[in-house]
């Protein structure tokens, strides 16, 4: 994964907040959810299952990925992965008519 603290050490990514978190709070509820709360570390495992999936499919640095899905805690899971794996996350709303997506 690229270095961004080479170029820009005060900037903080967003894969930052996940994996600072993640360090800092493993065990404390990251995401609230009806059935069942995640911890940071249950997200951070999500994520990383998730971004290795993207980089399995020839994911460049940069490459926009759309994200076209529900609130809820796998959508986190999957705003985050795409970031782990060198992508820009682009959040498409669901309601959206399908013409305009």
């Amino acid at each position: 994964m690229f270095d961004h603290t080479l170029l820009a050490p005060n900037v903080t990514l967003m894969q930052d907040l996940l994996l600072q978190g993640a360090a800092k709070y493993s065990n404390r509820t990251a995401v609230i959810q009806i059935d069942a709360p995640l911890t940071y570390e249950q997200l951070l495992g999500r994520a990383y299952e998730y971004g290795r999936g993207l980089q399995r499919t020839a994911l460049e640095a940069g490459d926009r990925v759309g994200l076209l899905m529900e609130n809820g805690s796998e959508y986190v899971a999957a705003y985050f992965a795409i970031f782990l794996a060198g992508g820009t996350a682009v959040p498409i709303d669901i309601r959206q008519q399908p013409e305009r997506i």
